[in-house]
């Protein structure tokens, strides 16, 4: 029959065909490139595989901004010739656009499955994990039909011929019918999803869109969504006798999406929401801190100016040595009561009697202060010495009044 039955492991990586294989036999060699084996994408996780690709160039927008991650060459080609028109490689490749986005942006993006570009505009504003993000999605007016790429129905794109003949192949190609267009054709003419039973578009699931931070330039989160389809001609009733002819069938459609992780976005959202604040407040942080500056230069103007005109009204005023010394006191009381205490034997030793005589020494005691405190101890050592040096003298003269 004209259906089978594939597993995903098959589809994506390839599965020999035996209707292939058989017209494989029957045409010129070269017309089906890959034989027999269809495939939606190439293994090149083997090292030989990987080296044998050209790279794809990214542009890191040193140079102009505006240029941000656009590739500038998708697996070493610039530009599409097997179109009609040269589709010169276009855009970026969504992940991260030019910073500073607003809600009149219209950004270009880069889609080498279908070998041209695509633009997007802004549909809604939203947020995720609180950080506020402007949802693009595809401009409705690239669908309509365009002769540059083949495409006769809207929202239908026709790849046949750059799927057929590659990049650089020729131009209006032929090859089996390869039809992109957004699942259960949503947004494609009405007459593709009346054709078949079972296909109910919901634009929340089926749309292509992307969500960006517009300081950033940066994707938060994204949806791809696409749908294949192809076309049964007019031998589809030989085959399939309840099948109507030249019917475009879907054959599967697919949907790669990402998102930030919450505790990613808790990160991202603090450092660029705190550099927004800094960055909206530096103005007023600066004229609060110039106006400071301008009053304390105003202040010390107006004292340099009474000070000119009247010299004599600012005199140094005289320490009150009294009132330090009560301050003193009541802060310091220790010091204070230690310092009446040397007082007190110091006048005693004073007005009694001399205790060695009219030659003895006398016990020189230092006012409290804090000039004496620091010396003290070691002042009290040397007048011992002189105390007894004293005492021996004053015995010496007593014992000679004697012997006389």
């Amino acid at each position: 029959g004209l259906f089978a039955v594939r597993n995903a492991t098959e589809l994506l990586w390839g599965y020999e065909d035996k209707l292939l294989k058989l017209l494989e036999n029957l045409v010129p060699a070269g017309t089906l490139p890959s034989g027999g084996v269809v495939s939606l994408l190439q293994n090149t996780s083997s090292l030989e595989a990987a080296l044998a690709r050209n790279a794809s160039i990214y542009n890191t927008g040193e140079l102009d901004i505006s240029r941000l991650w656009n590739v500038e060459a998708d697996q070493g080609r610039t530009e599409v010739r097997s179109w009609p028109c040269t589709q010169p490689v276009l855009g970026g490749d969504a992940t991260q656009f030019k910073p500073g986005l607003t809600a009149d942006d219209r950004l270009t993006v880069w889609v080498g499955d279908v070998y041209q570009s695509a633009d997007f505009i802004v549909n809604s504003s939203t947020d995720l994990h609180g950080v506020k993000l402007l949802r693009f999605w595809l401009d409705p007016a690239q669908a309509e039909p365009d002769s540059c790429h083949n495409q006769e129905l809207r929202g239908l794109m026709n790849i046949t011929g750059p799927q057929a003949a590659g990049w650089d192949g020729p131009a209006n190609a032929t090859g089996p019918a390869v039809f992109m267009s957004m699942p259960m054709f949503c947004g494609a003419d009405d007459r593709l999803a009346q054709q078949v039973e079972g296909l109910q578009c919901d634009w929340q699931r089926h749309i292509t869109w992307v969500d960006v931070e517009p300081t950033t330039g940066i994707t938060l989160r994204a949806f791809k969504r696409m749908m294949m389809s192809s076309r049964i001609g007019q031998l589809g009733g030989v085959l399939e006798p309840h099948v109507t002819p030249n019917l475009t069938v879907p054959i599967f459609w697919v949907e790669e999406s990402g998102e930030l992780t919450e505790d990613l976005a808790r990160q991202f959202r603090s450092s660029l929401y705190r550099a927004q604040w800094m960055v909206a407040n530096l103005a007023k942080v600066c004229w609060i801190v110039g106006g400071c500056f301008m009053l304390c230069g105003i202040v010390l103007a107006v004292l340099t100016v009474q000070l000119a005109a009247d010299p004599d009204k600012w005199q140094a005023v005289a320490v009150d040595e009294s009132a330090i010394a009560a301050a003193r006191s009541m802060l310091y009381p220790r010091e204070a009561s230690r310092g009446q205490s040397a007082a007190w034997r110091s006048g005693g030793a004073q007005q009694g009697a001399a205790p060695f005589g009219a030659g003895g020494g006398v016990i020189a005691v230092a006012a409290a202060g804090d000039e004496a405190a620091g010396v003290a101890e070691e002042d009290s050592d040397v007048e011992r010495q002189g105390l007894l040096s004293s005492r021996k003298q004053g015995a010496g003269e007593a014992s000679g009044e004697v012997e006389s």
